[in-house]
């Protein structure tokens, strides 16, 4: 069984649309913090670019327990203030 689940969910049009459902990660043993590592091609190959929130469920349908937010920044467009 695995022992987190992560999501990626993304605002368009002032609606939560979900990109990746809660899906199954596994943890080291007893770890005392946890990251997920991998390509910004892959990242922006699977949701584009854009703000998006990664949120921790300990089940897929429990309450969220973490989240944190990024972002995927297009180098072709133009600076704009938060």
């Amino acid at each position: 069984m695995p022992d987190v689940y992560v999501a990626i969910t993304a605002y368009e049009a002032g609606q939560e649309v979900v990109l990746q459902p809660p899906s199954p990660q596994r943890l080291l043993p007893e770890p005392a913090s946890f990251g997920y590592e991998t390509t910004t091609a892959n990242m922006i190959a699977g949701f584009g670019y854009g703000r998006f929130t990664m949120k921790i469920y300990l089940q897929p349908e429990g309450a969220v327990y973490a989240q944190g937010r990024f972002e995927l920044v297009d180098p072709a467009a133009p600076e704009v203030d938060p």
